[in-house]
């Protein structure tokens, strides 16, 4: 387990199980890491900047967003190490939490201009991006299953906050 004197948050699972991917400032800026689970030197994963990452299914994609906290860019890099690619242009999560990758694409909340939200889906295959959903609240976070047919995301309140649950629309 990571265990150090840096912040070390935001962890997620490698597809199989065997390492932890987190993010850390601790070379100067904020970068993703990995550690195996049963600890270890923390390994370096991105050089030009990261936080919150996702691995693909199939275990061949890192994805994780990137620049800022709030609509971040979503970039990629080879698990086995390469080139940092951006995804997208038009993939722009509300914020580092609000995306998650599923099988065939990457599923997100993008913002309205009247301060909700749609909830978007980027497909791998058509490289395109299509409206799934319209919310009135911007959700902080949003997951779905890996096959996109039930999503839950939060919907922030003034005093309390709800899950919410999509199911069987895509």
């Amino acid at each position: 387990m990571v265990q150090d004197s840096y912040s070390n948050p935001v962890p997620s699972w490698s597809h199989d199980g065997n390492w932890i991917y987190f993010a850390s400032n601790r070379s100067g800026s904020w970068q993703v890491w990995k550690i195996q689970k049963s600890g270890g030197v923390p390994v370096q994963v991105t050089q030009e900047g990261g936080f919150f990452a996702a691995e693909s299914p199939d275990g061949q994609y890192l994805y994780y967003a990137k620049h800022n906290f709030e609509s971040p860019e979503i970039w990629r890099v080879p698990v086995a190490g390469g080139r940092e690619t951006p995804m997208y242009p038009a993939i722009r999560p509300l914020d580092w939490a609000a995306w998650t990758v599923l099988d065939n694409g990457i599923l997100f909340a993008e913002p309205r201009t009247d301060g909700g939200s749609n909830i978007s889906f980027y497909d791998f295959s058509a490289q395109g991006v299509k409206r799934l959903a319209v919310v009135d609240k911007s959700p902080f976070w949003v997951t779905a299953t890996r096959d996109a047919k039930s999503v839950i995301f939060d919907q922030p309140g003034q005093e309390e906050s709800h899950v919410m649950l999509l199911e069987n629309f895509r």
